[in-house]
């Protein structure tokens, strides 16, 4: 690398750190992005600490810490603005819009989903465009805004379909369920659903949304056992994978 041996061992460092952060052991991750941040600053790699004040951006995100979540993707912004990183800087505003999103600040939110969403534009990267037309689409869906949601929904599945993207094309399906179902089309549910009950799903979250919408259906057509089994066996699906986020969507 530019920076030899040392730009190795930050590196690693940071590796280390990503492999806890996907195990879960948040302060752990942490502990090995500060080592690396203390490399990178010896080494004076600009492009290198932005990137790793993402990383420590997202452990704040991930542990509700919002505030330091926000404080370390703006700093990654305003790096990478200055280097002249159209691409990061397209992520990192998904990224705080996730944050906003979270914090139920809406309109802050829409308004870094639609910056990414631009910018992606204006790259031609159609996956980025997907992406952000998918969140925008979610915050639609928090302010209530149920047609512009799902019309949001609808484009990004589209999208996810024609680019090959089968996990992200069969969330934005349930999300598309989900809104039909707040508005009370059961049938438009029906028919979406169909369409993706014998896809293979990775997903937990889709699995277990899937579950949940079939429930929903079995509930209005009359058949409560059929539709409380339904549901609880989404939530074995949630709890079998130690999802917290899925657990509480079941309950």
């Amino acid at each position: 690398t530019e920076f030899g041996v040392p730009a190795d061992i930050a590196g690693s460092t940071v590796n280390l750190g990503c492999v806890y952060q996907e195990k879960g052991d948040q302060p752990a991750a942490l502990e090995y992005f500060h080592r690396a941040r203390v490399l990178y600053e010896e080494l004076g790699d600009t492009r290198g600490l932005a990137v790793l004040s993402c990383n420590i951006a997202t452990v704040h995100f991930d542990t509700c810490a919002y505030a330091e979540a926000l404080e370390g993707f703006q700093h990654a912004l305003d790096v990478h603005q200055n280097l002249g990183d159209v691409r990061s800087q397209a992520l990192i505003h998904s990224n705080i819009g996730n944050v906003h999103l979270a914090m139920e600040d809406f309109l802050a939110a829409l308004e870094h989903y639609r910056h990414a969403k631009t910018t992606c534009e204006d790259l031609g990267d159609r996956v980025g465009v997907s992406m952000a037309i998918g969140d925008i689409g979610a915050v639609h869906h928090r302010l209530g805004d149920s047609a512009a949601a799902l019309a949001a929904y609808r484009q990004a599945r589209g999208l996810h379909r024609k680019l090959g993207m089968k996990e992200h094309a069969l969330r934005a399906a349930c999300d598309v369920c989900l809104i039909l179902l707040g508005m009370g089309q059961i049938d438009e549910v029906r028919a979406t659903l169909e369409q993706i009950a014998d896809e293979e799903v990775h997903s937990v979250g889709v699995r277990v949304d899937r579950g949940l919408i079939g429930a929903r259906i079995l509930e209005h057509d009359g058949d409560a056992r059929e539709a409380r089994d339904a549901g609880l066996l989404a939530l074995a699906e949630a709890e079998r994978e130690t999802s917290l986020v899925c657990i509480a969507d079941a309950h």
